[in-house]
């Protein structure tokens, strides 16, 4: 669950960056790109829900080992895949 930070809520531009972010989750549905699930108000605080994902971290993987160069290039082909998929709906 996202919610916008209270110190911003009266902030224009912040309240629009939120909306975007949210409209942006919605055009998009690859197995590497966390799926919006609603979003909304809930008195009158702007939120989105996202689907939960099991697992550590990306930093806390690679800080807490070193990766072998296999699990770079796989971890490196899905990371690729999911910016494809972003860019072909026009995100940039």
């Amino acid at each position: 669950l996202k919610v916008i930070s209270f110190a911003l809520s009266s902030n224009e531009s912040a309240l629009a960056r939120f909306d975007r972010e949210a409209n942006i989750l919605k055009q998009l549905k690859h197995p590497n790109i966390v799926r919006l699930l609603a979003s909304g108000r809930y008195r009158d605080t702007p939120f989105f829900a996202m689907e939960f994902v099991e697992g550590k971290s990306m930093d806390r993987v690679v800080t807490n080992r070193r990766l072998s160069w296999e699990e770079v290039v796989d971890y490196g082909r899905q990371l690729c895949g999911a910016l494809q998929h972003a860019h072909e709906k026009g995100i940039i």
